[in-house]
């Protein structure tokens, strides 16, 4: 029997469909990866001993947690803490995120625990996450310094552009610490950028006044008087 053109051609459809078929549920089959995209490795500058040290650590520590769970028994917080910490000394920035969430997971205000997930997700660069795990420190965190620190550090890594929400950090650490060297030359900083330089030089002012020894910050107010326009 002789096929047709037609019949040839519907035939390889056919096929065609059968392996694009075939193919959509192998890969509907592979197991997902929730990091897609995201860095998930550093490189980290550690002596062999070192290394290895921390690798034994927390491969202990894991295992410890694994036991546990799988007895269904009530885990040692610290654990998770510090899992997440040698597996971020060693560079694997999934595993410490993993154990750094089942942490926050049992206690949802531990802001050193937040703190430290949000620098993880930062260098991850998983921004929006690593953006909310900085508010949710400093909202658990009872205005730490470090941590306006850390989100204003991050707003001007990676989003120098979102100038107002910068300077809502300042605000807001001034009015929950009151002025501090740090708020008072970061909203001196911010108006040099935009160009309002009475305000900027009356910011450093202050931070002079709460830091009178301090020659390198006389320097920048002399400097800032004299550039500034």
């Amino acid at each position: 029997m002789t096929l047709s053109r037609q019949q040839i051609i519907e035939g390889l459809v056919g096929v065609v469909i059968v392996v694009m078929a075939s193919y959509g549920f192998w890969l509907a089959g592979l197991p997902v990866n929730p990091y897609k995209g995201l860095v998930t490795t550093i490189e980290v500058d550690l002596e062999e001993a070192t290394r290895e040290y921390f690798e034994q650590r927390m491969t202990t520590t894991l295992a410890a947690i694994e036991a546990t769970e799988d007895a269904g028994g009530d885990i040692d917080l610290n654990l998770y803490l510090s899992a997440a910490s040698d597996a971020y000394s060693l560079g694997d920035l999934v595993t410490a995120r993993e154990q750094l969430e089942k942490q926050l997971a049992v206690n949802s205000i531990n802001y050193v625990a937040w703190n430290n997930y949000a620098l993880v997700l930062e260098d991850m660069q998983d921004w929006e996450a690593a953006e909310a795990a900085f508010i949710k420190t400093i909202e658990v965190g009872q205005g730490v310094a470090k941590y306006y620190e850390d989100y204003a550090d991050f707003l001007l890594d990676h989003f120098p552009e979102r100038r107002d929400d910068l300077k809502t950090v300042y605000e807001e650490d001034l009015l929950r610490r009151g002025q501090t060297v740090w708020n008072m030359t970061g909203l001196g900083d911010w108006y040099v950028a935009e160009g309002e330089c009475d305000k900027a030089v009356d910011h450093y002012e202050v931070a002079v006044v709460l830091l009178p020894d301090n020659q390198a910050l006389k320097d920048d107010l002399e400097s800032l008087k004299r550039n500034c326009e």
